[in-house]
């Protein structure tokens, strides 16, 4: 049996390694393919490159970036960015330049970790054009590899193992990151999230869910999502648990993993899990050290978690609930719960849910649909440098509206309906905002109208579709359009050129082409 989770409530990710670092220094942290990091090395390291930094003029406060798949060195970056007392930005492996360039530049990043290339990702190449835009972007640093006029961070490895310098003190309340979501406006927003808040969530968790110091975690989440951020990597230094990684989800490669490892904890959304539900080769590994496993990202259909409990197996399979803004998990059954299924379960501790009308804003009572808000002192501050979208998510008693909707039951159990207030699509467990893909149809000049909607798909929960009007363009062209201004999974699986957009969210574009290329 599993031991429980630590009881000491360290506030800050800071003082978790330590005191792990300290019990258990050789108990592994992190294994990936490329090897293995202990605690004592995980703390060893990021005390390098924390003074690295300090060293290179950055000064606490100041916003550091990262552009990398999962590996060893992202939590390496994450705790020497908090040691230094400064604020991770993790930015979406899947971005573009358009997207890359607006978040750099507004979250005023003063430098940047990257990988050199992410499968078709040239992120070498894009941070280059992107750091034309930035007036704040001072270093560009190399995880794995070297570039001219860019820092290697081996290089800032060594010569931090070799400083003095002493590291600021950092406080629970501090900032711990601005994590970019997918934007109403168009633009990704900024979450801020502060160390207590990430570190409250992720101990709630794995409490929660009984995963303590023997528990070796899983997860199909890339490392720059809150799930990974705020749950999995905190939870891990809470309890004093294994993470084990991979740099990109593939099935049959998780089934090794878990295998390999014997591993008892699996993070997933409903496309991972129905792709490992339904592989041909599953029974092919034996995944019967599985215990417990999340699945949240998306809409979640009780039949395939009761499948997935029974064939997969993982026995303690449950349906969980929360958003980037809420910092994580807001809600999340135990694993014996028998209405895990169903419901998302009841709010973590320090975490009040309940649900209001969408137009009048009233609470209403048990059972009723509507918005579900959440109250906790571990939600956002805010998002950064934009007041007017915080107090729109946030109200004046403190209260998120998540535009999601729901119904609390008589128990307290949350129930997700399956909508959402924002019209926002949700394919492969990936959020995607319409107003983002309709903002590069737009620039097309052929383009004078259009709506984005999503149609449901048993494989991905939502397909994104447009329906545009304009002149003579096909739906290739606009294909290809897209395709090197935005995300991958932004792009419309299916285009309708020139169809009547009556029928959906019309939108008219209000600016002149000289004005949409210079937005």
């Amino acid at each position: 049996m599993a031991q429980r989770a630590e009881k000491v409530a360290f506030d800050t990710p800071v003082t978790a390694l330590a005191a792990v670092a300290r019990h258990s220094p050789n108990k592994d942290a992190f294994v990936f393919p490329e090897g293995s990091l202990s605690f004592g090395h995980w703390n060893d390291k990021t005390e390098a490159l924390a003074k690295a930094l300090l060293n290179l003029g950055f000064a606490p406060g100041d916003n550091i970036a990262i552009l990398a798949q999962n590996s060893i060195h992202w939590p390496i970056v994450q705790l020497a960015v908090a040691k230094a007392g400064m604020v991770l930005v993790p930015l979406n492996t899947y971005y573009k330049l358009d997207d890359l360039t607006y978040a750099l530049v507004h979250s005023k990043a003063r430098a940047i970790f990257f990988t050199p290339a992410f499968r078709t990702n040239k992120y070498l190449d894009l941070i280059r054009e992107a750091a034309k835009q930035s007036k704040d972007l001072r270093s560009k640093i190399v995880i794995g590899g070297r570039a001219e006029e860019c820092l290697s961070i081996e290089d800032l490895l060594a010569e931090g193992a070799a400083s003095s310098t002493a590291l600021p003190p950092i406080r629970g309340e501090d900032d711990a990151a601005i994590i970019y979501t997918s934007g109403t406006t168009g633009f990704p927003k900024g979450a801020m999230l502060t160390h207590q808040g990430v570190m409250a969530d992720g101990r709630a968790v794995f409490s929660r869910l009984k995963i303590g110091s023997d528990d070796r975690i899983t997860s199909i989440v890339p490392m720059f999502h809150s799930a990974s951020f705020c749950v999995a990597i905190p939870g891990c230094l809470a309890a004093g648990a294994t993470f084990l990684g991979l740099e990109a989800f593939d099935a049959v490669e998780m089934f090794e993993v878990i295998e390999r490892h014997r591993a008892t904890v699996h993070v997933a959304v409903p496309t991972s899990l129905r792709i490992m539900l339904e592989h041909p080769r599953r029974n092919e590994f034996d995944l019967s050290s599985l215990r417990v496993g999340t699945c949240g990202g998306a809409d979640v259909e009780p039949e395939l978690l009761r499948r997935c409990a029974a064939e997969f197996p993982i026995p303690g399979l449950v349906q969980v609930y929360g958003l980037t803004e809420s910092t994580g998990l807001a809600c999340c059954p135990e694993p014996d719960d028998p209405d895990r299924f169903e419901t998302a379960g009841r709010p973590l501790p320090e975490y009040g849910v309940r649900i209001a009308d969408p137009e009048s804003g009233a609470i209403l009572g048990h059972d009723a649909i509507g918005e579900v808000h959440i109250n906790s002192p571990s939600i956002m501050r805010g998002y950064f440098a934009n007041d007017g979208e915080t107090q729109k998510a946030i109200d004046a008693d403190g209260w998120l509206k998540t535009g999601d909707l729901g119904q609390v039951r008589r128990d307290g159990k949350l129930v997700l309906s399956g909508g959402r207030l924002k019209d926002m699509i949700i394919r492969g467990g990936e959020n995607i905002y319409p107003a983002e893909v309709e903002r590069i149809l737009l620039s097309h000049p052929a383009v004078s109208e259009v709506a984005v909607f999503g149609i449901k798909d048993d494989h991905f929960g939502e397909l994104v579709a447009a329906a545009v009007r304009g002149g003579n363009v096909t739906a290739a062209e606009l294909s290809d359009h897209c395709a090197s201004r935005i995300v991958q999974i932004q792009d419309p699986d299916q285009i309708f050129p020139n169809r009547s957009v009556s029928a959906h969210s019309k939108r008219k574009d209000p600016k002149s082409r000289a004005e949409r290329d210079g937005s």
